[in-house]
């Protein structure tokens, strides 16, 4: 097994047990909340600290649940894949990873003990979270991966810097055939921008008219799906 394929197998084993973490948390906080003997000695002791603690969780649980509701059906009518997507979940798991700090900072002022844990966790995650083969990974759309997207961007840069040198200015792009829509990701519409980008940094000496065309050959070329 390579490094890299052990450093995936320990995040995805790293993953589960925050997943569960959080779980067990929400669930022992539940037991706290709704413990019929400790409801009823909090309200006789609930300081307004407390109160305002308790009243944020609430907030959190239903802003999490109209989030999750808005989103799902959102993605329903439009695409859903969208609902995978790290800048749409975070919208959901924002308000649950508030309510689970605010959980474990009421567990650890109830039970002093948990403060010899809680450092040694945040040690865990961190060095978790700060890692080659997900923080810093490759990240591609499309479904391919990062050195055939790396050797088709190469070929589209390629085709500029000919147009570049050549008298006429223009191009005529072959690209990978992704759909008969918008060709999402390489976009059939997107040439105008690419072109804007590459001479506005310099990389190109003349603004290009350049035009992306769809093609299936260049799918066979670099192993991609062929679209029919």
């Amino acid at each position: 097994m390579t490094l890299t394929e052990r450093l995936t197998n320990t995040n995805q084993w790293f993953n589960y047990i925050v997943l569960v973490a959080i779980i067990t948390v929400i669930i022992a906080a539940a037991i706290l909340l709704f413990n019929k003997k400790r409801i009823k000695k909090i309200k006789d002791n609930t300081t307004s600290e407390e109160i305002a603690m308790r009243q944020d969780g609430y907030q959190c649980i239903v802003c999490f649940a109209i989030a999750l509701l808005f989103l799902w059906f959102v993605c329903a009518m439009s695409f859903p894949d969208y609902i995978m997507r790290g800048d749409v979940l975070i919208t959901i798991f924002f308000f649950l990873f508030i309510f689970t700090i605010q959980q474990i900072h009421w567990i650890a002022t109830q039970r002093k003990a948990a403060l010899l844990v809680l450092p040694l966790l945040m040690v865990i995650c961190f060095s978790q979270m700060n890692t080659l083969s997900r923080t810093w990974m490759m990240r591609t759309n499309g479904n391919v991966t990062a050195e055939t997207a790396r050797a088709v961007w190469d070929d589209i840069l390629e085709a500029y810097t000919k147009a570049d040198q050549s008298e006429e200015k223009k191009a005529e792009i072959h690209v990978p055939l992704y759909n008969r829509g918008t060709n999402w990701p390489i976009m059939t519409s997107g040439a105008y921008w690419v072109s804007e980008t590459l001479y506005k940094y310099g990389i190109t000496k003349s603004y290009i008219n350049a035009s992306f065309i769809a093609d299936s050959e260049i799918n066979a070329k670099y192993g991609l799906p062929v679209i029919e």
